[in-house]
């Protein structure tokens, strides 16, 4: 178990990027592939949402973006200590990297 203050914004965060990939890689309803990942190694963990659309504007920077849920999806990264990356390539990819200490009940 976890506590509120670590479950809230893990699950806010994880809705935000897959709500994201949702919006903006499958739209008018095009098919494609949407793969939520949680690896552990070591202390740390990685959430990892990935999609198969049409990826990343070049040069996307999530601070540049017009895209509100993205800051949000920082600022819920940040709450769990860690930190959000992304790429693009056959579509889009987000990483949250975060301590599993995090996950420890206070």
């Amino acid at each position: 178990p976890c506590s509120l203050d670590t479950a809230v914004p893990f699950g806010l965060l994880l809705n935000e990027l897959v709500t994201n990939a949702f919006k903006h890689a499958f739209k008018d309803g095009a098919e494609g592939t949407l793969r939520v990942r949680l690896r552990v190694e070591g202390r740390q963990a990685a959430l990892e949402v990935e999609d198969d659309g049409p990826g990343l504007p070049a040069g996307f920077a999530v601070s540049e973006s017009s895209n509100l849920g993205l800051r949000l999806a920082c600022v819920l990264a940040e709450q769990l200590g860690g930190s959000l990356a992304w790429g693009s390539g056959s579509g889009a990819r987000f990483t949250v990297r975060f301590g599993i200490d995090a996950f420890r009940k206070s």
